[in-house]
């Protein structure tokens, strides 16, 4: 925790300090990113304390807290996010409506953040993400389709157990543990919600949530 913290601690001082500074006040854009800054931090050290909860209680339920959230303002607030860190960034949401869920918005940004992460992560040119949020019979669907390296066909079944990383060129240079997926399934599995993955027909893969309607 002190290894987490300790930098994290810095940064946000630092950044309010230099959130105060005149020459910053005075440039919009500039005061704008630093906001930015100090928001993020204050997300992330949220996210470590959850993810020590993750490994203090493996095995248990994490604490959730449900409210009705509107999924297409938590889509653009993470696109927005990630489009300031990756400027060849393209998503397209088709989306006919949008859709109230039983969900904990905390959890549930971090499902969307990790799905499109990870998207990035594991694409060998600029990324490019497709969002359908749609109904079908007595369920939502939120399926990412994106255009990344894609996994072999006997492999893609083992992508939400924990630490299986895909051995390919491209994983090799990226760094991570193998839990981000399984963080979302275990999150989705709490919701009663399901997720699966298929392969495209060109190149990448399709992440699918099935969510059922209140």
């Amino acid at each position: 925790t002190h290894e987490f913290k300790t930098p994290l601690s810095s940064i946000l001082l630092a950044s309010s300090y230099l959130n105060k500074q005149e020459s910053i006040t005075k440039d919009k854009k500039l005061e704008k990113y630093t906001q930015i800054i100090i928001d993020q931090s204050k997300k992330l050290n949220s996210h470590i304390e959850k993810i020590l909860d993750i490994a203090k209680a493996d095995n248990s339920p994490l604490e959730m807290v449900k409210t009705n959230v509107a999924i297409l303002p938590i889509l653009q607030e993470v696109i927005d996010n990630m489009q300031l860190k990756h400027q060849n960034l393209e998503i397209i949401i088709n989306a006919k409506n949008n859709f109230l869920i039983d969900a904990d918005t905390f959890h549930f940004t971090n499902i969307i953040y990790n799905l499109i992460d990870n998207s990035i992560k594991y694409c060998d040119e600029n990324p490019k993400i497709l969002i359908n949020l749609y109904k079908k019979e007595d369920y939502i669907y939120l399926d990412f389709v994106d255009n990344g390296i894609g996994v072999e066909g006997k492999n893609i079944s083992f992508i939400f157990d924990k630490f299986y990383r895909v051995q390919s060129k491209k994983s090799n240079e990226v760094n991570g543990f193998g839990l981000g997926l399984f963080y979302v399934k275990k999150i989705c599995t709490q919701h009663g919600w399901k997720i699966f993955a298929t392969n495209n027909n060109d190149k990448g893969i399709t992440i699918s949530i099935k969510i059922p309607l209140k």
